[in-house]
């Protein structure tokens, strides 16, 4: 099951790395918190992105993360106009995961506060991304609560 696992999360971050790699509108990054993630995001249009993730998360125990979520662009703030651009932004996804012996799915939401710097092609930001939703372990069926704790730091390339 581990090298299982381990390859999955290889092909997903080289995936998701090569495929920013060749587009514009994309930024790639990783984000850390409750969980570390490799991430890339892609602009269809000025005012929403497409972020997929992918990482190993604590939520009840170690566990292979999958997220995919649809961003608005919120609010762009002019607050240091010679430093960068100050962005707020507000998403809602789904969350997948699995752990030894349970796996989840749920519902994910975003919250993010992120600077975009004027001179370098850099993002960094603060999130709170909360999911919930049922968790089966065995014949067990519960709610996984465990995923409120989920706020982060991310920094991205952009293309």
């Amino acid at each position: 099951m581990k090298n299982i696992l381990k390859k999955f999360l290889l092909i997903a971050v080289v995936t998701l790395f090569t495929t920013g790699a060749f587009a514009q509108n994309w930024k790639v990054g990783a984000r850390v918190g409750s969980s570390v993630h490799a991430l890339a995001m892609y602009d269809y249009n000025s005012q929403c992105y497409l972020e997929g993730r992918v990482g190993l998360g604590y939520i009840n125990g170690l566990v292979a993360d999958l997220s995919v979520i649809n961003n608005w662009k919120v609010a762009e703030m002019n607050w240091t106009p010679s430093a960068g651009i100050w962005n707020f932004d507000a998403g809602v996804g789904v969350n997948a995961g699995f752990g030894p012996s349970w796996i989840y799915c749920g519902v994910q939401g975003l919250a993010r506060l992120s600077f975009t710097f004027a001179k370098v092609p850099v993002t960094l930001g603060i999130d709170y991304s909360p999911c919930v939703g049922p968790s089966i372990s065995g014949n067990t069926l519960t709610l996984n609560t465990y995923g409120f704790c989920n706020a982060g730091l991310t920094v991205t390339y952009n293309f």
